[in-house]
């Protein structure tokens, strides 16, 4: 009874020379683990920024962290874009929609949706503009895409993307006058809204500050304005954190869900490799999600762990919208009361080693129920 079948990812930075230059690499079998696990044809490829590295000069060059925006840009842009159109044309089936926002690494002094429609129009040469129709064939409001915001209608369902670059209360009228009348006509339907940033108090690392002044009053109206919604689905990225944390969904007045990261995974440990150097986990790591909405409006969301190509933990469950908003209290602050508490195994012990540079310390892993809950 599965009437929408969506591939959800953020941060897959595409980048020449982050990690071995393996990212276009990553993204790909993000793919095609997504199209492999899925029951049925995905409908539409949901990206929640930092689609490219290098644009806001934030790259490795000559081995060191450098902000040359210039020779950033000559060093690595058209790679990036090359691989990214790579990924969406060849990668993502013709049939299937591609739904993205920008991220900061998108964007540099102001929104760079401009740039992106220009890029991914072209299929071969420069300015053949051949897969603009393609790309925003879903798009209900050209005009507010060119600005930076995207109104898509994809099986019947809206997805709502904004750039945190673009004009702030441009944004937040766009959502406001969009949230208005789609929950208005579908008050008992999901609505996705795509950013890059958390909203405060919501998912695992919300609470971090972001780059500037501005970026935060943004984030805090627009957590604000989403208050409003509980019908929204709101899927954004940036913390590079781990699904496998529970928190990674969070219920307020509305659904907030960590997009996922394909790039690097902070705090993530694939299963069966913790014995590998963390630094070399982070970067191999990647995740990405499978959401999934049944005729009646209940939504599905299976944790993909693209990396070892296994599925992690147990899917996320949400019931359709409810007038009572009782749909908001599966994954509420309120589930740590009543979730039972980890225990360490009775015969666990603490060691210590002497290393060359000092002590080794080990901990084992504590328990709940006799499973491992960090997956």
């Amino acid at each position: 009874n599965i009437v929408l079948t969506l591939s959800a990812m953020s941060d897959i930075h595409l980048n020449g020379s982050w990690y071995k230059g393996r990212s276009k690499e990553k993204v790909i079998n993000a793919l095609e683990f997504s199209r492999e696990t899925a029951k049925n044809p995905i409908d539409a490829y949901v990206f929640a920024g930092d689609l490219v590295s290098c644009v806001n000069g934030c790259v490795m060059l000559g081995g060191k962290w450098g902000t040359d925006y210039g020779k950033a840009l000559a060093e690595q842009s058209e790679y990036e874009f090359d691989g990214l159109r790579d990924c969406f044309n060849n990668h993502i089936p013709e049939e299937a929609e591609i739904i993205y926002c920008l991220g900061n690494h998108d964007s540099m002094n102001g929104s760079n949706s401009e740039r992106f429609i220009e890029e991914l129009s072209y299929l071969n040469e420069k300015g053949d503009n051949k897969n603009f129709e393609r790309m925003y064939r879903t798009d209900l409001d050209l005009n507010a895409l060119h600005k930076g915001m995207r109104h898509c209608l994809c099986k019947g369902y809206h997805f709502l993307c904004v750039d945190y670059m673009a004009d702030y209360r441009e944004t937040l009228d766009f959502l406001r006058k969009n949230l208005d009348e789609i929950t208005r006509n579908e008050p008992d339907k999901y609505v996705f809204v795509i950013c890059h940033y958390h909203t405060p108090g919501t998912v695992y690392g919300s609470d971090e500050k972001k780059g500037s002044i501005s970026e935060n009053y943004f984030i805090e109206d627009l957590g604000k304005l989403l208050n409003n919604y509980p019908q929204v689905i709101y899927l954004s990225g940036h913390e590079h954190t781990s699904i496998c944390n529970e928190r990674a969904i969070m219920q307020t007045g509305y659904t907030a869900i960590e997009g996922s990261c394909v790039g690097c995974v902070d705090n993530c440990v694939p299963q069966g490799e913790l014995n590998v150097f963390l630094a070399e986990l982070h970067c191999e790591a990647s995740e990405s999600l499978l959401i999934e909405v049944d005729k009646n409006g209940a939504l599905k969301i299976t944790r993909l762990d693209c990396y070892t190509k296994s599925i992690i933990k147990n899917p996320w469950e949400l019931p359709a919208p409810q007038s009572d908003n009782s749909h908001l209290k599966v994954y509420s602050a309120d589930r740590k009361y009543k979730a039972k508490k980890p225990k360490f195994p009775n015969n666990a012990e603490i060691k210590l080693e002497e290393t060359e540079n000092g002590v080794s310390v080990t901990i084992p892993k504590a328990l709940r129920n006799n499973e491992d809950i960090f997956r």
